[in-house]
């Protein structure tokens, strides 16, 4: 009984890992990147080369892909992306993987150091290609000062207040796709055989989330996250002035909104058609989460044991339409705006 009961634990396991990998393949193939050519001429403004129909896994892909994922261990959502990327760029037609994490080293005050790392190279018929490749998830400050133009990089800060977006910027435009340029960067690729001037492009994918309440507010509204789940409603609601989107982002980007826990408790009690789930991290680029739904009591049990954010999606049962949310601790945004104060120097990238 054990044994069969053993097998049968492993066989759904199994067919998780591969739904949630058949997911993400679809969701990093398909989604917007969070800037695009407006931003820089390095950033793409498709996840896939020009004129390449999106890769669905068929079981031996995906088989393989689950055997990449394995072997990075129990990886960061960083090395997760990458690796999907690493698969799908060496099963699309016409292209090949060549390098992933391809360490660039050279002398750095005199003594040896690694000046770099090429995420992807890979060659799309005759043109050798270095992909950067970044998934953030971004929140942001409301500013009394917003401007139409866009707020600036700085007020976007990483959920675990050690990111930051002029920081990821500034290191993926003027370091990390460059590094071809430098002749260390040359030297490791001349070691691959790659003689000619390889292309250089950006993707960057993932979510933004903007405040649903003003900073350090305590919950004296009354919205309801019914309000932001409906497009027309959300369009027009208050939350939507609180913080203009990043500057030269991508208008298309996905989007999702962030809450302190107890503005989330005083404020969604009433929210009665709603249900959560608290994906896995590599879950986060899954449309449709395999993870057990809450309801709000038992969520909030859930939350109070946490003293970081959370990401959470919200169902609405009758809408059956996802809200991306994150939920941080009561003093995140203080935090958070003494992280976006910070000066920024060469020195922390």
């Amino acid at each position: 009984m054990n044994r069969f009961l053993h097998q049968g634990i492993h066989q759904t396991l199994q067919q998780t890992l591969q739904q949630t990998l058949q997911q993400t393949a679809e969701w990093v193939q398909n989604s917007p990147p969070l800037f695009n050519r407006p931003a820089s001429p390095l950033f793409l403004d498709s996840p896939l080369p020009a004129g390449l129909a999106p890769l669905i896994p068929d079981q031996q892909q995906l088989a393989l892909l689950a055997s990449l994922v394995s072997q990075k261990g129990n990886p960061l959502l960083g090395i997760f992306y990458e690796t999907l990327w690493q698969f799908l760029l060496s099963q699309l037609p016409d292209s090949q993987t060549i390098a992933a994490n391809l360490q660039v080293t050279g002398e750095k005050n005199g003594q040896p150091a690694t000046l770099g790392e090429y995420d992807l190279i890979y060659r799309l018929k005759n043109q050798f290609i270095h992909r950067e490749l970044a998934v953030k998830f971004y929140l942001g400050i409301s500013d009394e000062n917003n401007s139409n133009k866009g707020s600036p990089w700085r007020h976007w800060v990483g959920p675990g207040l050690k990111d930051r977006l002029d920081r990821k910027m500034d290191r993926l435009l003027h370091h990390q796709a460059l590094l071809s340029d430098t002749d260390e960067g040359q030297a490791a690729l001349l070691a691959l055989g790659i003689e000619q001037p390889v292309q250089k492009e950006i993707l960057m994918q993932g979510r933004f989330f903007y405040p649903l309440y003003p900073m350090n507010s305590e919950g004296a509204q009354t919205a309801q996250l019914t309000e932001i789940i409906q497009p027309d409603i959300a369009s027009t609601h208050p939350a939507s002035r609180l913080c203009q989107p990043p500057q030269c982002c991508n208008p298309e980007h996905l989007k999702g909104y962030w809450l302190t826990q107890n503005q989330f408790l005083l404020n969604t009690r009433l929210d009665n058609g709603m249900s959560y789930q608290i994906p896995h991290k590599v879950q986060w680029l899954n449309q449709s989460p395999i993870t057990g739904l809450l309801n709000h009591d038992d969520l909030m049990r859930q939350l109070q044991q946490q003293k970081r954010a959370v990401y959470i999606r919200a169902i609405h049962q009758t809408l059956q339409a996802p809200l991306h949310l994150f939920i941080v601790p009561d003093d995140w945004p203080d935090k958070a705006m003494k992280v976006s104060e910070e000066l920024f120097t060469i020195d922390q990238v």
